[in-house]
């Protein structure tokens, strides 16, 4: 029979290897969205038919997909207590705010005139803020996870303060995109002027444009240094972080609304931020698998162990004998039927325990190393017997228990089998 193994955790995305076949797939889809750049590139500023109904749309998709990879985060890290993963978690959902304020400050979409702001620069300032956000988060995320070997996660909160720190950190993300909200709103002609009407080249003439892409290329690197992609994680973190390096790239030479570019940009920064989320269910549907693999494993070994215990027992009936497994760390025991009998009892013992059983022994085996080796071992582990019964003649019957070499294992530290009888012609079992 094989034996049965502790169970390990399952992998996560953010403690998974990154395979050849991630890997692989990673470097397609950064090559496939770096040649549509390229080709949109030289005609990003031509204009494009009206869309209604687009913006809504698109931004209640990002909205939505932010949202759901904000609650993924979290709830790895309430499993992991890993603070790389808060700091993720807290940057989706400071992307989700913002995005979502944004959403608000768009004219006629969710009502007449904007109901957030009161022109076109709070709308570019909350884009700048928004793309401002992956990066600024992902870079104390690869600072956290270093280089360190084999995915763990060097910086960990302890069960106990876990909870707390993730509530700070979420409510000072929430105060964060709201002073963001009342900076581009009552605040924003303190800020440079990046728009006129729906011609936003001046956010690349003012340099505010490069120095998001520039931002966004800094956290890049530095995930790519410090980490070197090792897991799941990390390796699609760094495609969305490099979509939008190509969402900038295409967005900017655009210069307005509705052009090539702006609509490609839209695009990319929708898968951007949907790769992940897409990842994430993906290897939930894997550990799903291998979750039920585990299961139906398990459910064969212990089927196994069942039917060697049903022989065993059929075993210890035919030769007449009884069976008992002693906890010494807990102090309790499992008996057959038939043990208690066999030691002399006419009723079941309420209680056996090891003084119970040198109660049986014989006081010249008392001081044999099993019975001193078992009182030894009452700091852990599990003590197992076998006591066979036999037909009763005038000889008197003694038990013994012999000490065999300890066998130590993940849960027990010593294991000692010992076996009672009582000799055909005996007249009663004794007692001690």
């Amino acid at each position: 029979m094989s034996q049965l193994t502790a169970a390990t955790p399952l992998a996560t995305l953010a403690t998974a290897l990154a395979g050849r076949r991630q890997r692989s797939i990673a470097a397609a889809v950064c090559l496939a969205f770096g040649a549509v750049t390229l080709v949109l590139l030289p005609i990003a500023a031509r204009p494009m038919p009206p869309m209604p109904g687009f913006v809504p749309v698109y931004q209640s998709a990002l909205i939505a997909v932010y949202g759901l990879t904000t609650y993924l985060f979290l709830v790895q890290y309430r499993r992991l207590q890993s603070v790389p993963l808060l700091v993720l978690g807290a940057g989706s959902l400071y992307v989700t705010l913002i995005v979502f304020l944004q959403l608000l400050s768009f004219p006629n979409v969710l009502a007449p005139g904007r109901l957030l702001g009161d022109g076109a620069d709070t709308t570019t300032w909350l884009w700048t803020f928004w793309h401002l956000g992956p990066p600024l988060f992902a870079l104390p995320y690869a600072l956290l996870e270093g280089d360190a070997e084999g995915g763990r996660h060097p910086a960990r909160a302890s069960p106990r303060r876990a909870r707390w720190l993730g509530l700070l950190t979420l409510a000072g993300t929430v105060l964060a995109a709201a002073l963001t909200g009342l900076v581009v709103t009552r605040y924003v002609h303190w800020l440079p002027k990046c728009v006129e009407g729906d011609d936003y080249g001046l956010l690349t003439t003012s340099g505010i444009g490069p120095a998001v892409v520039a931002a966004t290329v800094l956290a890049l690197a530095v995930l790519c240094w410090r980490t070197r992609l090792r897991t799941v994680l990390q390796l699609w973190l760094a495609v969305s972080l490099l979509l939008l390096v190509f969402d900038n790239l295409v967005t900017l030479p655009g210069a307005a609304r509705g052009t090539v570019g702006w609509f490609a940009g839209r695009m990319e920064a929708l898968v951007a931020g949907f790769i992940l989320l897409g990842v994430y269910l993906r290897e939930i549907d894997v550990l799903h698998v291998q979750a039920e693999a585990a299961a139906h494993e398990r459910e064969a070994r212990r089927a196994e162990l069942q039917l060697a215990r049903d022989n065993l027992a059929l075993a210890l009936e035919a030769a007449e004998m009884g069976g008992w497994d002693l906890d010494l760390r807990a102090g309790t025991s499992r008996r057959s039927g038939r043990h208690d009998a066999i030691f002399g009892h006419r009723e079941p013992v309420t209680a056996w325990t090891v003084e119970t059983l040198l109660g049986h022994v014989v006081p010249e085996d008392r001081d044999g190393s099993g019975p001193r080796s078992m009182r030894r071992g009452g700091r852990g582990g599990s003590t197992s017997s076998a006591a066979s019964g036999g037909p009763t003649t005038g000889r008197s019957a003694r038990s013994r228990c012999g000490a065999r070499s300890p066998a130590t294992n993940a849960a027990s530290r010593d294991r000692w089998r010992a076996s009672s009888w009582t000799p055909p012609g005996s007249a009663r079992p004794r007692r001690g």
